[in-house]
């Protein structure tokens, strides 16, 4: 049947389906058979031209290629018996695809700005995540110029409000709730950061309590608190509840 014979609605919605279907397909596909690093860089440069929908949220296409790109970092089988740990890094293209993880990390390093620095700062969390796990692995002393960068990839993450972005462009999406797998990565994510991480999380905490003495000084003095104070260990723990009540449900 030709298209002359569709509505402009209709062409529309069905160009929007073959979207979704093609994202789906792709999440799908990482899921199993993570991407190697050609199609990687194909991925981030479309995530780097994505935009929010009128209420902050992700749309359903965008979701499923985040979501995609982080299960391309997922290293969690890190936690599994050795045997079964050596069959999956020899299928992981990041460990044993050449100059995946120099390029990958140049490339998320790089300064310029995504469209949503909140995006950027997920999969840069994601990535440092992926770097702090590989340096647990043996024989990975030929990677220690990346691996030991996982820190300052974290903060870069962190100071783009990646905890923030996260609550209110991913979580709160009407399409994350409809895939158990979107809701076990980003709890995983988040986990891992407290586990991998915690001298960052000692940090959020020290500094948020530096903070509540800046404000409870400026109540004292009767003045307004400073509107550069950070909020990042409060957004944590927000996005934690949040993700604690979808796993209890």
């Amino acid at each position: 049947m030709s298209l002359r014979n569709y509505s402009e609605r209709e062409v529309s919605d069905l160009i929007k389906e073959c979207r979704q279907s093609l994202a789906e397909s792709l999440f799908a596909w990482a899921c199993q058979s993570p991407l190697g690093k050609e199609d990687t860089l194909l991925l981030i440069g479309h995530l780097e031209r994505v935009t929010v929908e009128a209420n902050g949220s992700l749309d359903a296409v965008n979701l499923a290629l985040l979501m995609a790109l982080l299960y391309c970092f997922d290293i969690s089988f890190i936690e599994q018996s050795t045997e079964e740990r050596d069959d999956m890094i020899h299928q992981l293209p990041l460990l044993t695809e050449k100059q995946y993880i120099a390029t990958i990390h140049s490339r998320l390093q790089d300064s310029q700005l995504w469209k949503l620095p909140g995006l950027q700062a997920t999969v840069r969390l994601a990535w440092a995540l992926a770097l702090r796990g590989i340096s647990q692995l043996p024989d990975v002393t030929a990677l220690a110029e990346f691996t030991e960068a996982d820190e300052a990839m974290a903060e870069l993450a962190i100071a783009d409000n990646v905890f923030l972005f996260l609550m209110e462009s991913v979580v709160v999406s009407e399409y994350f709730y409809q895939e158990e797998f979107y809701i076990r990565r980003v709890h995983n994510l988040i986990t891992d950061f407290l586990a991998l991480m915690p001298m960052k999380v000692k940090q959020l905490r020290n500094r948020a309590d530096e903070d509540a003495r800046m404000i409870h000084m400026s109540m004292q003095m009767g003045n307004e608190p400073p509107i550069s104070l950070r909020r990042d260990l409060e957004h944590l723990m927000l996005l934690i509840g949040k993700l604690l009540v979808l796993r209890l449900n």
